[in-house]
């Protein structure tokens, strides 16, 4: 069905667990499962599938993965053109989601559940990324959101490592990306990692970039003093950190420049913990940083 699609369709997908590599090449084209979602399996040592098309659209599936001896195994993967997943689960792949296009992607996360594969979400130099209300957890050594898209927009979702998750960071940010992190909650239950919940490299010859992170809750929930966040490189982005919340053992952060930080609280009495739910307490007022 997707080999004879033309512009424009919608596919339905329907049924019992598939299996197989597919590759997207037809402009906007939309790739829905019906009912309850069915289940795309890779085969063994296999990717599964590849987009290189404007506005394609993929919708209520889940994406069960494969590893492979050299670790190169994607789940779905962004070669061109624009790139959309909408409540999709993926797991089980060396990495998740890779976008490592042309300079002219997209790509669009929202409403996804992303765990369990090596690196959960890796974007390269696209044009633009945005992650909406998604759950990303639980890599397996690389990162849970790793982004060196020149806009990025980071809002309303749970980026955590839990206990069994080897994750070598929560949401690392390269290069001169301009970056809005708002409403999230970042959390951290493992200790093998050293690096801030949010970490922004800067790349040798590139601008610095811009991060405005408010609205956060950002969680140590190790006994390992950790950055919040982290800044590493000579090109430190200007940063803006504005009414976030933050919790548990933490040697603070090294990215108090720019426009600074302010209205932010430090608590670990004042704060519910519940099943991830993290929220100040009674008439507990917020304290500037």
């Amino acid at each position: 069905a997707i080999e004879a699609a033309a512009p424009g369709d919608t596919i339905e997908v329907s049924g019992s667990a598939a299996a197989g590599s597919c590759a997207l090449t037809t402009p906007n084209l939309t790739v829905r499962g019906v009912g309850t979602r069915p289940v795309i399996k890779s085969e063994a040592g296999m990717s599964g599938w590849s987009i290189a098309a404007a506005d394609t659209r993929i919708e209520n599936l889940v994406f069960q993965g494969s590893r492979c001896t050299e670790g190169a195994c994607v789940g779905i993967e962004l070669l061109d053109g624009s790139l959309t997943l909408r409540s999709v689960s993926i797991h089980g792949s060396d990495i998740g989601v890779r976008a490592h296009g042309t300079e002219e992607s997209s790509l669009s996360i929202e409403r996804c559940d992303i765990a369990a594969n090596g690196s959960n979400v890796d974007v390269g130099n696209i044009s633009s990324f945005k992650l909406r209300s998604s759950f990303i957890h639980d890599a397996q050594g690389g990162a849970l959101v790793k982004t060196a898209a020149r806009e990025n927009s980071i809002q309303n979702n749970r980026l955590t490592g839990g206990a069994e998750s080897t994750a070598s960071g929560e949401l690392i940010i390269e290069g001169s990306a301009k970056t809005h992190v708002l409403g999230n909650v970042l959390a951290r239950a493992n200790a093998g990692s050293t690096a801030g919940l949010v970490q922004y490299v800067g790349v040798e010859g590139q601008a610095a970039g811009e991060i405005v992170a408010e609205r956060n809750t950002f969680v140590n929930a190790t006994t390992s003093g950790i950055e919040y966040v982290e800044v590493i490189g000579e090109s430190a982005p200007a940063v803006r950190l504005q009414r976030n919340l933050f919790w548990g053992d933490s040697e603070g952060t090294s990215a108090a420049n720019g426009d600074g930080a302010w209205n932010n609280t430090f608590s670990s009495e004042n704060v519910f913990r519940g099943d991830g739910d993290f929220r100040l307490n009674g008439d507990f007022v917020p304290s500037d940083a």
